[in-house]
């Protein structure tokens, strides 16, 4: 097996130098990083807030050589259970 990518996730609000994250992915162009989104843990360790999400974006956004990140949208059981329609 090759591996062709790592995801590296839980950046958050204590991450306060999104540079340094810049700088791994040049050193490192096969890491990937997942940022956790989740209604109820926002802002807390691994969840970073929405402001830190989008002063990211714009930070990285503005580098000239880009960088792979994705959102993971993490739920309770209950949250991700299918829910049964209204009669």
């Amino acid at each position: 097996m090759k591996l062709d990518r790592v995801t590296i996730t839980g950046a958050d609000n204590s991450v306060e130098n999104m540079h340094e994250i810049f700088d791994l992915s040049q050193q490192f162009p096969f890491v990937e990083w997942g940022i956790l989104v989740s209604h109820s843990s926002v802002g807390k360790p691994r969840f970073p807030s929405l402001m830190w999400i989008e002063t990211f974006k714009h930070v990285i956004g503005a580098q000239e050589e880009k960088i792979r990140w994705l959102c993971w949208l993490a739920c309770s059981d209950q949250q991700s259970k299918p829910q049964e329609p209204n009669p």
